[in-house]
């Protein structure tokens, strides 16, 4: 359940990472912003570019979502790919 509070914190922040994992278990990230709380279990996100993770929710629903605060976000780089990281 989403209670007012966390609805209040998550809506102020508006930017958010969500965790998900294909059908066999690979796991991905991807930031998705102008998150709107719909109801105790519901988050909308307004502006989503990650097909990768679409497609992950279609096969297994299970997600995790982590929204940060502003002082880590000014401090955090990276970088984000549908492909593999090559080494």
């Amino acid at each position: 359940m989403i209670s007012e509070e966390i609805k209040r914190f998550v809506e102020a922040r508006g930017v958010a990472t969500v965790a998900s994992t294909s059908a066999d278990g690979r796991p991905h990230l991807a930031l998705g912003n102008d998150i709107r709380v719909l109801d105790g279990k519901h988050i909308l996100f307004g502006n989503w570019f990650c097909q990768t993770t679409l497609h992950n929710v279609e096969e297994n629903r299970q997600v995790a979502v982590s929204v940060m605060v502003e002082e880590i976000l000014a401090f955090c780089t990276g970088i984000h790919s549908d492909q593999p990281l090559k080494g």
